[in-house]
């Protein structure tokens, strides 16, 4: 097995993989939730399509008119591929990491922009009301939370970002909800102490 794999030109030997899987079949089980866990209900997904408010589209237009240029050499590189038929990949690795950049900044948009600084005029005055219109997520999430809370239903976030979770830090807090964060700072005894409670 150990010549199956050519890191320099990046192949693998498919019989030597084949033959891989093969013995790993051996030791590994491979289950699903459903078949192990019989009384799981199933998985239900929903998608839920929320607009983007007057303030989220303002930062949205200001971080793309900010990076126009970049956009548009880069479309001026992709035209030129194509014109060129060149195999050479169209964006460098200093633009792709410049794009990488504005999809993220983009994104933190989407989520909420009060992840921005200076987005939020100012901390001490910030109303409820505020917080939620400044947001299309957190208003669909706030009409959602609400109907569930008078319903006495638990609710568990997740977020990749740790700044939405003090964003809804602060919203549980002005609902006066109780709630428990757990991010990658919380120990791992308090989770354990905190989910028992």
């Amino acid at each position: 097995l150990a010549r199956g794999e050519d890191v320099v030109h990046n192949a693998v030997d498919k019989a030597k993989l084949a033959l891989a899987h093969n013995l790993l079949d051996l030791f590994m089980i491979r289950r699903m939730k459903k078949e192990v866990e019989k009384l799981m209900p199933p998985k239900i997904e929903t998608k839920v399509l929320c607009p983007l408010s007057t303030t989220q589209i303002f930062w949205y237009k200001a971080i793309l008119m900010k990076d126009l240029s970049l956009l548009a050499r880069m479309a001026d590189k992709v035209a030129a591929e194509g014109e060129g038929g060149t195999s050479k990949p169209a964006v460098g690795a200093a633009a792709q990491k410049q794009l990488n950049n504005l999809v993220m900044q983009l994104r933190k948009c989407c989520l909420h922009p009060y992840l921005f600084d200076g987005a939020e005029l100012d901390m001490d005055a910030t109303t409820i009301e505020d917080i939620i219109a400044a947001s299309g997520k957190l208003a669909v999430l706030d009409k959602l939370l609400r109907t569930l809370f008078q319903k006495g239903h638990r609710v568990v976030l997740f977020s990749q970002f740790t700044s939405v979770l003090d964003i809804l830090d602060d919203y549980c807090n002005m609902r006066g909800w109780k709630y428990c964060r757990f991010d990658g700072s919380t120990p791992r005894a308090r989770r354990n102490f905190t989910v028992n409670q």
